[in-house]
């Protein structure tokens, strides 16, 4: 009796260790899942700092970026500015004064009135005929000619034709000068009277016209 006592304790021992280990074996998985869960969660964590320094990466380039361009904008409008701002070569000129560009010189020294010669008198059509004197200079190593029809007469915003009603066979000029070697020659212009007078130069001595104009005023004609 005492045997059957002994074994019926050791049997309900056995179903309590029994039941022992699959309550350790309960805790045991509920721990792993957790741990699953833990490293999960430490791994979307992880996932989501590395966003978030991906995107703070951006926004440093992109803010870069936007301040390259705007230097670079900026920049280019300081140059531009600086090209607007440059002043213009100079186009008008009064009576004496020199132009000095594209290798050559040229100088209206004088302008007068002239008159009708007796033994051919041709008086101009429009009242007044101008004497213009000019002095020329090349300055380029080639060769230069200077024409009187690179220059034209206007008055009052029309233009004027030479006059040939002076007698005088020296008028006009065709000079082809070498490097440093100066010329000098006069036309005349057939033109109305009136207080002011426009004469323009279109001149092609290399690549590029030359385009001036001088102002002669009426107190300035001899």
């Amino acid at each position: 009796m005492e045997e059957n006592n002994n074994q019926d304790q050791s049997q309900i021992q056995w179903e309590k260790f029994e039941e022992y280990q699959k309550q350790q074996e309960e805790i045991k998985k509920k721990k792993r899942k957790k741990g699953w869960l833990y490293s999960c969660g430490g791994c979307l964590g992880l996932f989501i700092l590395i966003i978030i320094g991906i995107t703070a990466c951006s926004a440093i380039f992109v803010n870069t970026d936007s301040s390259s361009s705007s230097e670079s904008t900026t920049n280019n409008d300081n140059t531009n500015s600086t090209t607007i701002s440059k002043p213009k070569e100079k186009d008008t000129y009064k009576l004496g004064e020199t132009v000095k560009k594209d290798g050559i010189e040229v100088t209206i020294t004088s302008v007068e009135y002239a008159l009708p010669n007796k033994e051919f008198s041709m008086a101009p059509k429009n009242g007044k005929a101008l004497k213009v004197n000019f002095k020329f200079k090349n300055n380029n190593e080639d060769r230069i000619l200077f024409q009187d029809g690179d220059f034209t007469i206007s008055a009052n915003g029309e233009n004027y034709e030479q006059w040939y009603g002076s007698g005088d066979d020296n008028d006009g000029f065709s000079h082809f000068l070498n490097k440093d070697n100066t010329a000098s020659g006069y036309v005349y212009y057939d033109v109305p009277d009136t207080n002011k007078y426009i004469i323009e130069m279109n001149f092609k001595p290399n690549i590029d016209t030359v385009k001036a104009k001088w102002i002669i005023k009426r107190s300035e004609i001899k």
